[in-house]
């Protein structure tokens, strides 16, 4: 962290960490929905004359408007430091909901730092042929480059949950991993692909429409065996697909 940083911190819960980031960023803004929270927040955090408390549901949030509104040239003069660092410690229920919200606004992140439940962070950055490896993985994958940082035990918080976590970093690549003719039909493919984890390839994308013969036929001319299931291909090769599909011609 330098001090041109500006921080977004989800759930800044009573403000420990709060505090630290204002210590060492130039702004922190700090979203909390619990309207209890930020009335202890602003009584707690009163002598940061950096930190910007926002009463708000993250997921119903338009990132483009709150990091908009904190701009400050006069403590971030850097135009190449000017994006937001996300700081995070994720609900569990609404892990990839969030994680998405972010995503769809990515371009205003450089990277995200998040805690998330153990089992969720390693399907972020599982690759495939694992179990864990899903769609998740994919999206996430797409517009990031994930790490690991560290697990953190369940008995580290009181009261302790029935889980354990880790802390991940996503790193906002400058482009997708792979170009795309059409990024909402890839995601269909990719859904199509995990739809039925025991299904061939052959039968599961069969829900976009398409015939057997004809998926057969498709993946051949891609090199891909039809009895493979979506669990064993790359992001690459689900790219592959979804422009060879978009790629032919309609009746």
């Amino acid at each position: 962290m330098t001090p041109y940083d500006r921080i977004l911190e989800i759930g800044p819960g009573i403000g420990c960490l709060t505090s630290r980031l204002a210590e060492r960023a130039a702004r922190v803004v700090a979203v909390e929905i619990d309207p209890k929270l930020i009335s202890l927040l602003r009584q707690e955090l009163k002598s940061f004359a950096n930190i910007d408390l926002i009463e708000a549901d993250i997921l119903k949030t338009n990132l483009d408007q709150l990091t908009q509104k904190s701009e400050d040239e006069t403590r971030n003069p850097k135009p190449e430091t000017r994006n937001f660092k996300v700081a995070a410690n994720l609900p569990y229920y609404i892990t990839s909901p969030v994680i998405m919200h972010l995503l769809k606004f990515k371009h205003n992140f450089t990277r995200l730092v998040i805690m998330v439940q153990k089992e969720v962070g390693e399907r972020i950055l599982s690759r495939p042929g694992t179990k864990a490896y899903g769609v998740l993985s994919i999206a996430v994958q797409y517009h990031a480059k994930p790490g690991l940082v560290t697990y953190v035990d369940r008995k580290s918080f009181f009261p302790s949950p029935e889980v354990d976590s880790i802390i991940l970093t996503l790193d906002i690549l400058k482009q997708p991993r792979v170009a795309l003719k059409d990024e909402a039909l890839f995601f269909k493919v990719v859904k199509a692909g995990f739809s039925q984890r025991r299904k061939m390839l052959r039968g599961s994308l069969k829900s976009l429409g398409l015939e057997g013969p004809e998926i057969i036929q498709l993946l051949t001319n891609l090199g891909i065996n039809p009895e493979r299931r979506g669990e064993t291909l790359s992001l690459e090769e689900f790219a592959a697909i979804s422009d060879q599909i978009g790629g032919q011609p309609k009746c």
